[in-house]
């Protein structure tokens, strides 16, 4: 019979150790997923309505963010979908029913005049990147996406600025309004040291009421 050294018996050990649990976590039972909540009917039942407009969009209006595809139907004074009569809009068009979209497509001087014959206005574009972004008449924006070199449509893409009091871009970005709302805090009294590298702006965001008196 072969003996084993203590080394290579607690190696054997261990490795048969590793074994069973393996063995022991393969068998395990895997956790019965959460129950999703139920939605009322009528919300399961306006989901499957869009879901069923939307798998019977045209080839132009695949083209289409969904939000262009609602504001065009609510002009026609049309539901978006059976039993779904509007829709909330992230756009507004303006007087004349126009609306600034940005438009992934091959940018060509055919496409900028299709754009002008169809009432619209380019406001920039850049071939190298296949942009272009342009004001549109809603009427007409499914005639544009059925344009050969055109991929995609949808509302223009806005820059989101905080300045001034309370939603300075740091305030915005560590959600220190979170923190006002829902613990009631301040930070009335508490003196934080900051090393920065400029005191330019200083006078300004003291007028502002951003920052208080401090010393530099």
């Amino acid at each position: 019979m072969m003996k084993l050294s203590p080394r290579l018996w607690n190696s054997a050990g261990l490795a048969g150790a590793s074994a069973c649990a393996a063995v022991i976590l393969t068998l395990a039972p895997v956790p019965a997923r959460a129950a999703e909540p139920n939605l009322p009917g009528p919300i399961m039942q306006q989901i499957a309505a869009l879901q069923q407009a939307k798998e019977a969009r045209t080839p132009a209006q695949r083209k289409l963010d969904s939000q262009l595809i609602y504001g065009i139907k609510m002009s026609r004074g049309e539901p978006v979908a059976v039993g779904v009569p509007t829709q909330r809009l992230d756009f507004a068009p303006d007087a004349e029913g126009r609306v600034v979209v940005d438009i992934t497509a091959t940018i060509t001087d055919a496409l900028v005049a299709e754009v002008q014959r169809l009432g619209g206005l380019v406001i920039n574009k850049h071939s190298r990147f296949n942009a272009m972004r342009a004001r549109m008449p809603l009427a007409q924006l499914e005639t544009l996406a059925a344009w050969p070199g055109v991929r995609w449509i949808r509302p223009e893409e806005k820059a989101i600025t905080n300045v001034g009091r309370l939603t300075s871009e740091g305030d915005f970005t560590h959600r220190a309004g979170l923190s006002r709302t829902n613990y009631s805090v301040a930070g009335a009294g508490i003196k934080i040291g900051v090393i920065s590298d400029s005191v330019d702006f200083l006078p300004a965001s003291q007028l502002s009421g951003d920052i208080p008196n401090i010393t530099v």
